[in-house]
Formats: structure tokens, C-alpha cells, sequence
């Protein structure tokens, strides 16, 4: 089979990422959150507004520059993916994905099956400030591990706060694909708060090993 071929019997799907809201955005805890949530992270809230499937990359790509010259400043990013026509396949599995910019610009691209670590897409050390998106809501949190040749994902610690504004950490595996530079200025509270939640991480994980 043609490599046009096997394109043909591909199609990619595009997902359009909005703010939630049109007010510039921050990371901060929403107070507003806690009466849905018992515990809150800095982040912001973001939507899957718009998707879209077309035959090829170029169509894909076409629309999200058509997109960006509308000049929209609600525009989080894109994300495409590229899935098997007439094939059944796991919903969360791709042949590739393509991670954009609010600009349009490609960040990262990510292919299946994986076969290690690029270093061209190992971006970020321990230590560094990113954000990452679960569910609709973009989290600021701090590298502990860079993905290895088993896993393209990196462990993520961030923090929450309850109401009464006790803090605690978690842990996150997220894609490679979705961790991103920080697109807000980093509050210097919140950078110390994560990098003491970073340290006790660590520490938790020393007083777990059996020797």
C-alpha cells in the first residue's frame, strides 16, 4: 500500500480549545469552585468548543489558520488527531496527535506506537514550571520526572488547597503532549508553594522504600 493510500484511509479530527471565558486569564484558586469541589488547584477553565474531521493534515491545519485569523482572543489552542477509517479502535488511542498553539503554532506531535523518548520533544527538566489540562481544567504544576523509554509521560506534582487553606500535593502521569510552558506569569506564592510540595513528594517517596 502507497503512503497516499494508507493516508486516504485515515481520517483527523480537530479539536478547537477555548477559554471558558474571554476575561484574560490567571492561575488562582476560584472560591467559587468549593461549592463543587473540596479542594482546589491554581489553574483556569477551558472548553472543547468546536470539532472538526477532515481527510488530511492539510484540511486539518488549513481551518486552524483560518481559525486564528478571526483573531479571536479566546483561543487556548488545537489539537488533532488522527485516527483509522473503518477500523474499531480504542476512543483514547491515535495514530498520531499534534498538540497547537493558540497562535497556530505546532508544539508537539506524538506517534504511535511509542518507541522511546525524542529528546527533541523532552522539553522540560525537574524543577520546571508547566501546565497541563484534565478534564477542562488547566492546572500550573511542577516537573518531578521526564518521560522514560517505557512511558511517554511526565510526573507532575501540583497542589490543592481546601477552603480552610490547608495545602497538599498529587501526582500526576500526563502526556507528554499535553504538558506546556506555563502561558500565565507564575504568581511567586504559588512557585514556592509547588517547589515545597515537589520537596515533601520526594521525601514521601524516600520514607517508602524498604531499606
Amino acid at each position: 500500500m502507497s503512503k497516499s493510500q494508507e493516508k486516504a484511509n485515515n481520517i483527523f479530527t480537530l479539536r478547537v480549545l477555548r477559554y471558558s471565558s474571554c476575561r484574560k486569564q490567571s492561575y488562582k484558586i476560584n472560591k467559587n469552585d468549593f461549592l463543587f469541589y473540596p479542594a482546589i488547584a491554581p489553574g483556569f477553565w477551558m472548553r472543547n468548543a468546536e470539532i472538526g474531521f477532515y481527510q488530511t493534515l492539510a484540511d486539518a491545519e488549513r481551518t486552524i489558520r483560518k481559525v486564528v485569523k478571526q483573531g479571536k482572543e479566546n483561543i487556548y489552542g488545537f489539537f488533532v488527531g488522527e485516527k483509522p477509517l473503518n477500523k474499531l479502535e480504542d476512543p483514547y488511542l491515535f495514530i498520531s496527535c499534534r498538540r497547537y498553539f493558540g497562535d497556530g503554532s505546532l508544539w508537539l506531535e506524538s506517534k504511535t506506537p511509542y518507541k522511546g523518548p525524542n529528546p527533541k520533544t523532552i522539553r522540560f527538566k525537574e524543577g520546571d514550571f508547566v501546565e497541563f489540562e484534565h478534564n477542562g481544567y488547566v492546572r500550573l504544576g511542577i516537573v518531578r520526572n521526564t518521560p522514560d523509554k517505557h512511558i511517554d509521560k511526565y510526573k507532575i506534582i501540583n497542589f490543592v488547597m481546601t477552603e480552610d487553606g490547608k495545602t497538599s500535593y498529587a501526582e500526576w502521569n500526563t502526556p507528554t503532549l499535553k504538558v506546556v510552558p506555563p502561558s500565565c506569569p507564575v504568581p511567586r506564592k504559588y512557585a514556592a508553594e509547588l517547589r515545597e510540595q515537589l520537596k515533601k513528594s520526594q521525601e514521601d517517596e524516600l520514607d517508602e522504600l524498604p531499606f
